[in-house]
């Protein structure tokens, strides 16, 4: 009869326990695809976020100057007069008492730098004194409606960003009773 001492007794070890080298090197190359993927995806991600903050800005940059466009004086006096600000700088800020305030700009102010129909701003959306520092380029127009000159202005926005996007806000100013 064989006896067996606990020294001489042996478990065998399955051949397929733990990982062979091939299968390591497979794993590694799927866990750098998966990575190299989701940086992709990262970047993808970063670039759509600023680009969605460059027209959130110019966009809020738009309204802020349509919002100061309508607040200029546009009304019939008392007496059947016209009450019209016709010299309000928008352009300098604060504003000041020496500009067209809701004269018709020239021809193009929408697409060129006018004096007076145009200012700047930075990357943050603060105003900056000259376009070299600029981020964004924002122009207007003031135009009389065809249809009734006396009464009716086509105030229009556009804010250019330097990278080339832009932001455009029309409305009609209707002058008050």
């Amino acid at each position: 009869m064989d006896v067996l001492h606990a020294s001489e007794h042996h478990t065998p070890i399955p051949r397929h326990a733990g990982f062979s080298l091939i299968e390591a090197i497979i794993a590694t190359g799927l866990l750098a695809t998966l990575v190299v993927g989701v940086g992709q995806v990262f970047l993808v991600s970063s670039r759509a976020i600023h680009v969605a903050r460059v027209r959130t800005l110019a966009a809020i940059l738009a309204a802020q100057k349509m919002e100061q466009l309508r607040s200029l004086s546009w009304a019939h006096a008392p007496g059947g007069g016209l009450l019209s600000d016709l010299t309000t700088n928008l352009s300098a800020e604060p504003p000041t008492r020496d500009g067209p305030g809701l004269s018709p700009a020239p021809a193009g102010s929408l697409d060129t730098d006018m004096p007076s129909y145009v200012d700047y701003a930075n990357a943050a959306g603060a105003r900056t004194p000259t376009r070299a520092a600029a981020a964004f380029v924002r122009r207007w127009s003031v135009a009389p409606l065809a249809s009734d000159p006396q009464n009716l202005l086509v105030l229009d926005v556009r804010v250019v960003t330097v990278g080339g996007g832009d932001a455009r806000l029309t409305s009609i100013k209707a002058r008050r009773p």
